[in-house]
């Protein structure tokens, strides 16, 4: 029931908001539903980062951990990434049972809440944690059909 509630709150687009990476920019969705669907074609897990305006730590996250480097690459290359306003109570947030900010959740394409931080995490200490999520082999494409006539 819980990662349908999860499930449901994401495709209904709940909680959005904007963020932007200086350094090495991370792909960031404001949509909760964007990222979703996202999530589901590339089979990757979501980063979910919980922020508010006024927020020292949020800040902090922002502005030193996520612009390093190691970490946006690791987001970029094994995550869909997107931010949401905390401000506001929303069922995403009664979900993932958001009680302070900055909160960053690791959330499978099924769903399911893989990793839960909460407060300010220093550039390596996050890399560390997201490194142990390891990609999923992508299937080889396909060769295109062989057509019947050559012209």
């Amino acid at each position: 029931m819980r990662g349908f509630v999860i499930a449901a709150a994401m495709v209904l687009g709940v909680g959005e908001g904007t963020l932007a990476a200086e350094s090495e920019s991370i792909a960031w969705s404001s949509s909760v539903e964007a990222a979703w669907r996202a999530a589901g074609s590339l089979d990757r897990p979501m980063i979910v980062f919980v922020t508010r305006a006024g927020c020292l730590p949020c800040a902090r996250m922002k502005t030193a951990t996520f612009v390093d480097r190691q970490v946006a690459r690791l987001i970029n290359e094994r995550f869909v990434a997107v931010v949401v306003d905390g401000a506001q109570p929303t069922p995403l947030l009664n979900e993932l049972r958001v009680h302070a900010v900055p909160a960053t959740f690791v959330i499978s394409s099924e769903a399911k809440i893989l990793d839960r931080i909460e407060g300010f995490l220093p550039p390596q200490a996050l890399a560390a944690r997201l490194a142990t999520f390891t990609p999923k082999p992508q299937s080889p494409t396909p060769p295109p059909a062989a057509s019947a006539r050559a012209f």
